[in-house]
């Protein structure tokens, strides 16, 4: 390797880094202008047509930056003999252990190397990386060149990248397509919804094998580090899905021989029934395993299968994957059983009235309906009406403000107990209770006590003692529901039996607190009648004052005065 000064305009630059990764180009200027250059650049010489130009192998940024100040040449090692061969060794170097460099332009480095004939071992020692690692990147340069665009522009991380690796070309053109023109960052939970509506190749304990373990092609690899720049907790994927699937076809086999010996009538059965589409999501509608093509039906509720045979039920291998928890893993069994199964035509039915879900909350306000429905009308204003399910839908909205009324009740309720004298029955109900219970309740300990420190819990009397500790047992669902509250017969709680409050005071301050938050709606008020302004006068036409003066024109004729006949008697003479 020999140094000496080369004009600018005799290099270019070389292709590993199509994208990124140049960094603050004008801070490196004033870093250069200031200090100098400290490193010159690496350099390998043109091929035979362009012999005079020199290609840049480490050193872009610099260049860029002395561009910018003017220079007309910079210092160069130029790479010499067996040296040349090394370039692409010499560029990954420099570029994959410089920050900023994206996963995509790593994995394109490190392709290169490998088709030169070295191993990931080689290049995890001297990249300082884990094997894991540089293969998960070289896994990426075989994504969609849509979602690569979606990945470079920062709206998909490294670890959803690799999720969506797990889907076929088209499947990926598909979410290239939906995506394309979201200007926001399409986050981790909507990339596993759309995965999980087609497939998951999701690593299930009873899927995973000992060459798992040790495997490169998955997102966690054996020590989870795979993706060094996520956060623990996400799904075990498998980025290889022809031996995912043939891993799921050998537990199979083995599952459905079990199920058939159990049966003679399930001999030559070709029906799967599955109770969800976990399995239709990796295989589709059929699968096939030891040679047979077996039909993949999911069961509705109406259609169980039986355990025994019945007019129009066919055998069918009933397929479960069964979910429990075991302290903080998560553990999945898949079980498959011989049984009878009949497929059901369902009938279209109109869609059923939904429930209001304000029903409860306008009967306890009681108040006119015309006043309820402003008062709803005003509380789901901004809500989505149109799909009950989104988190701003109007069911959201009327479980929220009873959680809140229920949350205010039972902070009432708490202060009543907190309130209540000291009671020696109090221990018989923490021995009875809360031994038997593991229970943390710190929060509560300081709103009935004000504190929850050990030596301070020491000095209190025992019987406030073990009060405070039973009051650590209770949380708002110890309250009835809206619709519970008043109905006859109804058991009071453990909390309400202590804190001696019945189910009359309990809806009583359900109401109290329902008014206090739910928005008053604005009824117009009535004004008085003696605030009513009086009627306009209609002013006479011309038509009718000319018929009024023409009546008092005309001369009136006085009626004639009748004599009474009383009068006009003469009267009679008396002898």
């Amino acid at each position: 390797m020999r140094e000496e000064r080369i004009e600018l305009a005799g290099l270019r630059f070389a292709s590993n880094r199509s994208y990124g990764g140049e960094g603050e180009i004008k801070i490196l200027a004033e870093d250069i202008k200031r200090n100098g250059l400290i490193n010159p650049i690496t350099v390998k010489p043109g091929t035979d047509d362009v012999a005079d130009i020199f290609e840049v192998v480490a050193g872009r940024r610099r260049v860029l930056a002395v561009t910018q100040l003017g220079w007309k040449d910079i210092p160069c090692r130029i790479l010499e003999a067996d040296e040349i061969e090394r370039a692409e060794e010499i560029a990954g170097s420099e570029n994959i252990n410089r920050l900023a460099m994206h996963p995509l332009d790593e994995a394109k480095v490190f392709a290169q190397l490998l088709e030169t004939g070295r191993s990931l071992e080689d290049l995890a020692k001297q990249y300082d990386r884990k094997v894991s690692e540089i293969w998960q990147r070289v896994q990426l340069l075989d994504l969609d060149e849509g979602i690569k665009t979606l990945f470079r522009e920062g709206k998909i991380s490294l670890h959803t990248a690799a999720m969506l690796k797990s889907l076929d070309s088209e499947q990926q053109k598909t979410f290239y397509e939906k995506y394309k023109n979201d200007r926001n960052k399409i986050e981790t939970w909507e990339v596993s919804s759309f995965i999980s509506k087609i497939r998951q190749d999701k690593l299930y304990n009873y899927i995973a094998g000992k060459d798992c373990a040790k495997c490169a092609k998955r997102t966690f690899y054996s020590d989870k580090q795979l993706f060094p720049e996520l956060k623990g907790g996400e799904d075990d994927l498998c980025l290889d899905h022809d031996c995912y699937i043939a891993k799921w076809q050998k537990l199979l086999s083995a599952k459905i021989k079990i199920a058939k010996v159990a049966s003679k009538d399930h001999a030559d059965v070709n029906i799967i029934a599955c109770e969800d589409d976990s399995i239709k999501k990796i295989f589709g509608k059929s699968m096939t395993v030891d040679g047979i093509e077996y039909t993949v039906k999911r069961v509705s509720w109406d259609a169980r299968p039986e355990a025994t045979a019945k007019k129009g039920y066919l055998p069918c291998i009933y397929l479960k994957i069964e979910h429990y928890r075991e302290g903080d893993k998560e553990e999945y069994e898949i079980n498959t059983k011989a049984m009878y199964w009949r497929d059901t035509v369902k009938e279209k039915k109109p869609n059923d009235p939904q429930e209001d879900p304000f029903k409860s909350i306008v009967k306890l306000l009681d108040m006119p309906k015309e006043m309820a429905e402003q008062s709803v009308a005003i509380a789901t204003e901004k809500c989505d009406k149109k799909n009950k399910y989104s988190m701003n839908s109007v069911d959201s909205k009327a479980r929220d403000i009873r959680s809140k009324v229920k949350d205010r009740v039972f902070d009432q309720v708490i202060g009543m107990i907190a309130k209540k004298p000291d009671d020696e029955n109090v221990i018989d109900l923490f021995l009875e209770y809360f031994i038997s219970r593991q229970n943390s309740g710190k929060d509560r300990l300081k709103q009935f006590l004000g504190t929850s420190d050990i030596k301070s819990l020491r000095k209190l009397p025992v019987n406030k003692l073990f009060a405070a500790l039973y009051v650590t047992t209770f949380d708002s669902w110890s309250l009835p529901d809206f619709d519970d509250v008043d109905k006859p017969g109804k058991q009071r709680s453990r909390m309400m039996e202590f804190a001696g409050v019945t189910n009359a005071e309990i809806k009583t301050m359900y109401q109290d607190v329902l008014k206090a938050i739910m928005p008053k709606p604005k009824v117009a008020a009535e004004k008085p009648a003696d605030d009513k302004k009086p009627a306009k006068k209609k002013l006479p036409d011309a038509k009718s004052i000319k018929k009024v003066n023409a009546a008092k024109a005309k001369p009136v004729k006085k009626a004639p005065v009748k004599k009474s006949a009383a009068k006009g008697k003469k009267k009679k003479r008396t002898n």
